[in-house]
């Protein structure tokens, strides 16, 4: 839910202000800013998460205020996908996602390496799952915007 104000905000206001930037060195600081800018508000939540969990359990309800280290498991799940779908908004907004194609099976191959490894009889397992799992597009994303930057710096003008 906290995630949600920020999406809109790079749907509705960031991402289409990129996606008409034409300087690339405009656009390198406007890609990075608006990365950074996504990381320093994750890490503002996790912070507030990490010194008042219990603020966070209170939503939902007397049956979860044990869940303290399930808190930053979660957290830091939603923000491995808000920062991919960061990474994705910004790189589509380019047309820079050829490889895109890899998402599903870089997924499932972590998956099937984590099966084995993963305690399923606990939220905590689940979650660190949840968390893993997230890592290999996020670095996908990453490569695409790499390769989207050098691509564009090599276009001619």
């Amino acid at each position: 839910m906290i995630f949600t104000i920020l999406s809109n905000l790079l749907t509705n206001i960031f991402v289409p202000a990129f996606a008409r930037c034409r300087d690339p060195r405009r656009l390198l600081w406007q890609y990075t800013g608006i990365i950074g800018s996504v990381v320093a508000f994750s890490a503002a939540v996790t912070a507030f998460a990490a010194i008042f969990p219990d603020h966070f359990l209170f939503v939902l309800g007397h049956h979860y205020t044990h869940l303290h280290e399930e808190l930053l498991l979660m957290i830091g799940g939603a923000i491995l996908n808000a920062l991919t779908g960061t990474f994705w908004s910004l790189n589509a907004s380019k047309a820079w996602i050829s490889g895109s194609w890899l998402y599903i099976p870089l997924t499932l191959c972590t998956q099937c390496l984590l099966v084995p490894l993963t305690d399923f009889s606990t939220v905590k397992g689940v979650l660190i799952f949840n968390l893993l799992s997230a890592v290999p597009n996020l670095i996908l994303n990453m490569a695409l915007g790499y390769r989207g930057f050098r691509s564009y710096a090599q276009a001619p003008a």
